[in-house]
């Protein structure tokens, strides 16, 4: 009995000594890119997983040129315990040069004592790559659902809201998981998933499509900001998205823009063919909806069919719907060419053939979504959207070239706009005598 009485002070010190751990997780943030001249501001996700509350670290800056002194940083608001992942910016005050070097950031310590993780897990590895200037940038959000998937309501929600928040900044993209709607060409991504809602961004970030890292609250709207405000090495602009005479394929072209030279090009672009309006009648239908009386959605607009409705909603109308993918996870080789020059435009022209699409309702409701894709960190450098052009009209001819320029009162676009003259493509003309011709220049 003594000896069970002696080990009990031993016992309760050795808990006292655990309750006192301090632990922080730090995740590899693989690549960050930066300009060439001015004070480095790097992006790390901290995960707490110690006993108590972080309010300060230590950390220290190792790069190919050598290591840091170490530096101290205070929170605004301390990490609380759990499994909630916090992104912290780190500013990086030692100088750092050559073409994407190495720069890890080491949290060396944790309220004043040593950080507690293990060695692999103290540490966040990446590169660091400079260029000229910025690139207008949109973020991709990949929202991954389902109509049979209860919880799923809160990315369809979630997209309302962000896209009001960013509005023309970010490029959302639903796609289905073995429903009514699910298109082709996602497998890779789909491997990447474990349960749904989820969603990704840029696919540099990952989370619940609603509540993001915190799992309380629209912590993805931090998550969709803090994309915005980095920087991008390339510009993305989809040019064109026309029909071919059958309707049933979209010739595509693509303009990117590096802001850096280099030798190799590790990038590519994919592709994904996007459908607004999706409607349909019975089960299969309906989405499944456990937010039904919901204290935390109470008061929101936006989750009141879900919150005021049954387990089963039926009437939806679904957007951003990927009907399909098309190199979605490493691009199309060859759509970007070595060596990469700062400033000069590179072009890429594909043929999406969508004649075994049959999910398909309204060719008018189809937009395309270009990916330029970074094939050594497997993130989306940046993307662009645009409308499918209007379909032919009924009856139009096709020509190679105008029967009597002189007679020419009107020359559109394929997608409607209007234009000075005919260019180099195809050509919606319009004659005196009310004739509308595609004529390919």
């Amino acid at each position: 009995m003594k000896r069970q009485l002696l080990f009990l002070p031993l016992f309760l010190m050795s808990m006292a000594v655990m309750s006192q751990s301090n632990s922080i997780i730090v995740r590899d943030y693989r690549i960050h890119v930066c300009l060439s001249a001015g004070e480095i501001i790097l992006p790390v996700a901290l995960t707490n997983d110690g006993t108590n509350e972080v309010g300060e670290i230590n950390y220290k800056v190792v790069t190919d040129q050598g290591e840091s002194k170490e530096f101290h940083l205070r929170f605004d608001e301390p990490m609380p315990v759990g499994d909630e992942v916090r992104v912290v910016d780190f500013p990086v005050r030692i100088p750092v040069d050559g073409f994407m070097p190495s720069c890890n950031l080491v949290v060396t310590k944790v309220n004043g004592k040593p950080n507690e993780a293990s060695n692999e897990q103290t540490a966040s590895h990446g590169n660091l790559l400079y260029v000229e200037k910025a690139s207008p940038r949109k973020v991709l959000f990949e929202e991954f659902t389902a109509t049979w998937c209860v919880n799923c309501p809160r990315g369809i929600v979630a997209i309302e809201k962000l896209q009001r928040l960013f509005e023309g900044s970010i490029i959302p993209v639903a796609i289905h998981c073995d429903d009514v709607m699910s298109g082709q060409g996602f497998t890779n991504l789909l491997q990447k998933v474990t349960g749904i809602p989820y969603a990704m961004v840029d696919r540099m970030e990952e989370g619940d499509p609603y509540w993001g890292y915190r799992h309380r609250d629209f912590g993805m709207e931090d998550i969709v900001a803090r994309r915005l405000a980095q920087m991008s090495e390339a510009s993305v602009e989809l040019k064109s998205a026309s029909w071919n005479e059958a309707e049933n394929a979209i010739t595509l072209e693509t303009d990117v823009v590096f802001q850096y030279n280099r030798d190799d090009a590790p990038y590519a672009l994919g592709y994904i063919l996007v459908e607004d309006g999706l409607h349909g009648t019975g089960n299969k239908w309906a989405q499944r909806n456990n937010l039904m009386d919901n204290e935390e959605f109470a008061g929101d607009d936006d989750f009141e069919k879900f919150y005021k409705g049954s387990s089963s909603v039926k009437d939806m109308v679904y957007n951003h719907v990927a009907m399909g993918g098309w190199k979605t996870w490493l691009g199309y080789d060859g759509s970007i060419n070595a060596p990469l020059v700062a400033g000069e435009k590179q072009t890429h022209r594909m043929v999406m053939d969508i004649s075994k699409i049959t999910q398909v309702q309204n060719k008018q409701a189809l937009k395309v979504v270009a990916l330029l894709i970074d094939r050594t960190y497997n993130r989306i450098v940046n993307a662009d959207e645009i409308a499918v052009g209007k379909l032919l009209p009924a009856g139009m001819e096709l020509t190679q070239s105008p029967q009597d320029n002189r007679r020419v009162i009107a020359v559109y676009s394929i997608d409607g706009r209007r234009k000075a003259s005919m260019t180099k493509g195809l050509n919606v003309v319009k004659y005196a005598d009310g004739r509308i011709v595609l004529v390919n220049q």
